[in-house]
């Protein structure tokens, strides 16, 4: 009987240390990034964190804030990490309480430009909003080099682009445009009278590369996705420059799960993190990690100012304003 007890308290012991060995802590992310490279993330991440899991709940900037702030109204967050596209919404989060300032050990391998001082969010993919064509129905001359471009009365119905209620990235660019002497809310007046179509930026991308659309605005790394995989499709950077959005990740300050948000954080910017997300086309924010095939240096690239403090101020405006010049 001695001995019976023996094995049996061997066994419990055993079954215990078994299942606290496979435990596992869950965090959740909430984003905007397309849900196959946030599925390609979730398995690089998982293989290298193998005691965390990642959930995942994808969609739009807008929805993704909506249901924080739901979440935030019912007194029930449950969301650890959030990743969206747009600088001044995370001011707006850390102005809120919303977000954990957290300075990852990689922050020192990252320009200061690409975070918040305190650590309240990291810039971890740079986006550029681009100009994208059809390369079968757009050929020689009519390759476009300018966002006036766009413009041309020939394209009339044969162009799109996001809007910034639904964007976080095109909010920006709507933000940037509108903010720029040489083209201001004037620019957006003209390419309404193109009745161009509105849809995702990667519904926009779509539509191009099918030849439903012949130009549009674009993000670049789906593009260069689109384009591996034999898409006829390409983009240039236009001559009045293109809007970089550093796509920042912060910790919400009621996380239940600060040390694994903040693992999510460490390997977003780290180097192994950052040569995953140059695998799924983006330009790394680490000077030794290289950028995808065919990307310029970012000293090379012309970007168009971004005045983040203005489109804080401006938020409800910048939309406001973009949907009046728009309706039907």
């Amino acid at each position: 009987m001695k001995k019976f007890c023996t094995l049996l308290l061997i066994i419990i012991l055993i079954l215990g240390l078994s299942s606290s060995v496979l435990a596992k802590e869950k965090i959740t992310l909430y984003t905007s990034v397309p849900q196959s490279i946030i599925d390609n993330i979730k398995k690089d991440f998982e293989q290298k964190n193998p005691d965390i899991d990642l959930e995942i709940y994808r969609s739009g900037t807008s929805k993704v804030l909506a249901k924080l702030y739901a979440e935030k109204e019912s007194n029930n967050i449950v969301v650890d990490v959030i990743w969206v596209a747009d600088f001044s919404i995370y001011e707006n989060l850390k102005a809120e309480n919303l977000l954990y300032p957290y300075m990852s050990p990689e922050a020192v391998n990252v320009p200061q430009i690409y975070y918040e001082p305190e650590g309240y969010y990291y810039g971890a993919r740079l986006i550029n909003m681009v100009l994208g064509y059809n390369t079968t129905f757009i050929k020689g001359n009519d390759i476009p080099d300018s966002w006036e471009d766009l413009l041309d009365p020939r394209f009339v119905n044969k162009v799109g682009s996001s809007t910034p209620e639904r964007s976080g990235a095109f909010f920006v660019t709507a933000g940037a445009f509108a903010s720029n002497p040489d083209l201001g809310w004037d620019y957006f007046v003209e390419f309404a009278k193109q009745n161009p179509t509105q849809d995702s930026n990667t519904g926009i991308a779509k539509k191009v590369a099918s030849g439903e659309l012949l130009m549009g605005f674009v993000l670049d790394y789906t593009i260069r996705s689109m384009k591996e995989k034999g898409s006829p499709i390409d983009f240039v950077w236009p001559v009045e420059g293109a809007v970089m959005v550093p796509s920042p990740i912060g910790i919400i300050a009621s996380t239940k799960n600060l040390g694994s948000a903040k693992r999510f954080v460490d390997y977003s910017i780290s180097q192994d993190g950052q040569q995953e997300f140059t695998r799924n086309g983006f330009i790394p924010i680490r000077k030794d990690v290289s950028p995808p095939a065919g990307t310029p240096d970012l000293e090379d690239i012309k970007l168009m100012k971004t005045d983040w403090q203005w489109l804080r101020d401006n938020y409800s405006e910048i939309i406001q304003k973009f949907n009046e010049i728009f309706v039907k």
